[in-house]
């Protein structure tokens, strides 16, 4: 929990009582403390995701959206970069491009991202997600395609975030600094939220097309599901 000892972390609960606050952030922003009870959890959790959503709805510019999604729908390939929280949205952003048809690929592995991304050329496009935008693996793998010729896109926090240095677009999620824990277990919600922005921007690029290839896709795997009875 960070604290130097039994005393200090009873010295914290002396102060709860007394109506303190312990100055001592140990989840790095995330609001959960030892006296907090089972039942107020869920309306915590919710609430830090709604503040994430909102601070998407803030920051993401629809012009930029636009861009994005124009460019991923033109695409000849795709890379995703990611790690650790991220590979969530990037994972999630990989099966919506794969049932639109276009050409897709996320390795987990982030070596295997950086020789993907060294291979890449004109007509492909690099997505990267960092929600601090100082991920060492995610930056360099987005700095090799770029250098590559792909067009780069970077989803994160700030756009100012050294992620950015390397991306044509940059598409801002909000939120701030962000630590390895706390908050940031939450990055992925306002990630998604983007990526689900993107697939719907995608669609609308050129909606005859998509909507073609979705029909498709949902022809293939419409008996993997058992029938009602």
């Amino acid at each position: 929990l960070g604290y130097r000892g039994y005393r200090a972390f009873k010295g914290a609960l002396r102060g709860r009582e007394a109506g303190e606050e312990s100055s001592f952030d140990h989840l790095g922003g995330f609001s959960l403390r030892p006296w907090d009870r089972m039942e107020d959890l869920p309306l915590k959790a919710v609430g830090t995701q709604r503040e994430a959503l909102e601070d998407v709805l803030k920051s993401v510019s629809p012009d930029r959206l636009e861009q994005a999604a124009r460019t991923l729908a033109s695409a000849r390939l795709i890379d995703l970069y990611s790690v650790e929280n991220s590979c969530a949205p990037a994972s999630d952003l990989l099966t919506k491009l794969t049932y639109l048809g276009l050409r897709c690929r996320f390795c987990t592995d982030a070596y295997l991202q950086q020789i993907s991304a060294a291979h890449l050329g004109k007509g492909d496009v690099a997505v990267a997600f960092s929600r601090s935008g100082r991920s060492v693996d995610t930056v360099k793998a987005l700095r090799l395609a770029k250098k590559a010729g792909a067009a780069t896109i970077a989803v994160t926090g700030e756009r100012t975030a050294l992620l950015s240095r390397y991306a044509d677009l940059t598409l801002s999620v909000g939120g701030g600094a962000q630590t390895v824990y706390g908050n940031a277990i939450f990055s992925r919600v306002a990630d998604l939220a983007v990526v689900d922005m993107l697939y719907m921007g995608i669609i609308l690029s050129d909606y005859e097309r998509f909507s073609r290839n979705l029909d498709r896709s949902g022809q293939v795997i419409a008996d993997r599901g058992y029938a009602q009875t």
